[in-house]
């Protein structure tokens, strides 16, 4: 009898389902801190990518789809300053343009295409078939324009001066050349001679001509032959104090000329500024 007691027993407690012994849950640790890390970005859409979906959807006739894909493209090359290849740059803000003009805002286009030619006035329009008539008018009336503005924004260059080693003031006579160089000593010298020479060969001359009219002194063949070796003598005095005086005039107008060559050639030292403000010394001049 004990033994069918005991026999129950142990039957009783094997029957009995076992109770699941739960984890115990960690202390927190002192040192955990909550994760800072950011959780990565999307990855951004190129700029070709872009482009291609906003003539996607402007080929399909989502107008307002295209309308914000290229004012988006236009904010990234204006406000990010992004640099994608200038075809696609210029093609981006040609098709914005061509939607700003559909939907009847003229100024808007012009300031699209504007933006496009005012970097590159020769940039031609891309595919132009793919373009309203209208749009392909108003973009080659923006580039004239352009055009315009950059012509009547260039001031004509100022008058060249030639530096002439020879100035034409060096022919003029009597020391104006001198004087014109501020060498008064020189330029007194200078009309000296040649108006000593050319006075004394114009009184030569009226010596000469008043000796030949008065005539040989009698008829005699011996008086004849003197008279006239006298007044080719006289004629030939006269003529080289006229010779004299044009050579004289043309030595003093060389004079000249290699006096103001020399003063074109001769460095000068001033006091000038460098585009930073410092002061500099600048040479002018040839040497």
């Amino acid at each position: 009898m004990p033994l069918l007691v005991l026999l129950w027993l142990a039957s009783a407690f094997a029957s009995e389902p076992a109770q699941p012994v739960e984890p115990v849950p960690a202390a927190p640790s002192a040192t955990s801190q909550p994760s800072t890390e950011t959780p990565p970005e999307p990855e951004a859409v190129s700029f070709t990518s872009q482009l291609n979906e906003a003539k996607r959807a402007y080929f399909e006739g989502r107008v307002t789809d295209a309308l914000r894909l290229f004012q988006d493209l236009e904010a990234r090359l204006k406000v990010r300053g992004e640099q994608p290849s200038w075809e696609e740059a210029a093609e981006a803000m040609t098709y914005l343009g061509e939607i700003h003009l559909a939907q009847n805002h003229p100024d808007f286009a012009e300031e699209a295409f504007r933006w496009v030619l005012e970097r590159d006035p020769d940039t031609p329009m891309r595919s132009p078939y793919r373009h309203p008539m209208e749009v392909v008018t108003l973009f080659e009336d923006v580039r004239a324009k352009v055009e315009r503005e950059r012509r009547e924004d260039v001031p004509p260059p100022p008058p060249t001066l030639v530096e002439r080693d020879f100035p034409e003031v060096a022919l003029l006579p009597l020391g104006i050349p001198q004087f014109s160089q501020r060498r008064p000593f020189v330029g007194v010298l200078a009309a000296g001679t040649q108006l000593g020479l050319g006075i004394a060969s114009y009184v030569t001359w009226r010596d000469t001509r008043a000796f030949n009219r008065a005539g040989a002194p009698n008829e005699s063949a011996a008086a004849v032959a003197e008279f006239q070796n006298q007044v080719q003598a006289k004629r030939a005095v006269q003529l080289s104090l006229g010779a004299a005086t044009y050579v004289s005039w043309g030595l003093w107008s060389l004079e000249a000329g290699v006096a103001a060559g020399k003063a074109r050639r001769r460095a000068m030292l001033s006091l000038g500024a460098s585009p930073e403000g410092a002061p500099v010394l600048a040479l002018h001049g040839r040497l």
